[in-house]
């Protein structure tokens, strides 16, 4: 069984800060947990390896902080591939706006859809998906 955190960033910029709080957390609170990070400026082949992840995940939850007005062009096979997991339970947090990622994630339906997350709200939300034994 593979549960996997997935946090996505897109930026305008190349990032020389790659510790993301929210997968420290993580990998600290959760055991056997997969972590993965990526921006939009990866490499295609790095996010290749993401999209890979999301069809291996059998409990799969996604975070993609929008600090920017980058492109998601790079993304948006991913993001197929992400709303295209009907028959396993995956989670969407999408923190901030992005017409393109906003449109694309409502797809993935309104109870698996969540919006401008404060870092406590992730992490709850983490705790009770990955430790509940219904989910797990």
């Amino acid at each position: 069984m593979v549960r996997a955190l997935i946090h996505i960033e897109i930026t305008n910029a190349i990032r020389h800060n790659y510790d993301k709080s929210i997968l420290t957390w993580a990998r600290k609170a959760i055991d056997n947990l997969v972590t993965f990070d990526v921006d939009n400026l990866s490499e295609p082949s790095i996010i290749n390896y993401a999209v890979d992840l999301i069809k291996q995940a059998n409990y799969l939850i996604v975070i993609i902080d929008i600090n920017a007005e980058g492109s998601a062009g790079p993304l948006i096979h991913l993001m197929d591939v992400l709303v295209n997991q009907k028959s396993k339970p995956t989670i969407l947090v999408l923190n901030g706006e992005n017409a393109i990622l906003s449109k694309m994630g409502a797809a993935i339906g309104k109870d698996r859809l969540k919006k401008n997350q404060s870092l406590e709200e992730q992490q709850e939300l983490i705790k009770k998906s990955f430790l509940i034994p219904a989910f797990v």
